[in-house]
């Protein structure tokens, strides 16, 4: 079990993503009513594969790949080891991504992201 609520932080992606922004790993931390820590550096991760696992059941794009650090925000951009990470999680949920192709694959996803935030309505889609 883990002290972040995937429903609490899949509202916050899709909020921020509705009003055409990035959210960072910190602001999905305060939505679950956490600073970001150390602790909260160890545990996103894996909180944010439950949650790409979820998105992916349900039929949504991969929406985690609107979570970048506080700096990016403006630009969406990730680091090279969470550009990994979510790449690996996307690979292990099937999706066919190429090592030349991880930065076009992350850049459709946050397109995706943006505009199925705009039209989701809180329900399974």
């Amino acid at each position: 079990m883990t002290i972040l609520n995937i429903d609490r932080s899949v509202a916050a992606i899709l909020e921020a993503a509705r009003q055409g922004e990035f959210i960072s790993y910190g602001d999905v931390a305060k939505a679950n009513g956490f600073e970001w820590s150390f602790t909260m550096n160890h545990l996103m991760p894996k909180h944010l594969d439950m949650i790409l696992a979820k998105a992916d059941a349900q039929g949504w794009p991969l929406i985690t790949a609107n979570v970048v650090n506080k700096q990016n925000i403006g630009s969406g951009k990730l680091e090279e080891q969470s550009l990994s990470g979510f790449v690996s999680c996307a690979r292990r949920l099937g999706y066919e991504v190429g090592d030349s192709d991880r930065q076009v694959f992350l850049e459709e996803q946050q397109r995706e992201t943006f505009a199925f935030a705009k039209k989701y309505d809180g329900g399974v889609q």
